[in-house]
């Protein structure tokens, strides 16, 4: 199957307005589990992830890595502060 330039560029632009509506809808979530998780930075992202599944929620890499980089660019944490590799990985 052959995809034209013009598809190519509309699966594009939907992939990225998904992770910005992902982003939208859980960032305050996200900050605010965060700032009262008494658990360190790998733990939390573990229990928030479980979160998102038991919510049925549905996310990939792209969209996590949106999310640790909006707080990051607000202030909310340092870079490399959550380690964010595959799921089950830390």
């Amino acid at each position: 199957m052959k995809i034209t330039k013009r598809q190519l560029r509309r699966i594009i632009k939907e992939a990225m307005d998904s992770t910005q509506a992902f982003v939208d809808v859980h960032y305050d979530d996200f900050i605010d589990s965060y700032i009262r998780s008494s658990s360190g930075p790998d733990e939390f992202m573990d229990m928030w992830l479980l979160k998102l599944d038991d919510a049925g929620v549905r996310y990939d890499q792209d969209d996590l890595v949106e999310l640790l980089e909006r707080a990051v660019e607000n202030g909310e944490m340092e870079e490399g502060e959550i380690f964010l590799g595959e799921k089950g990985a830390w």
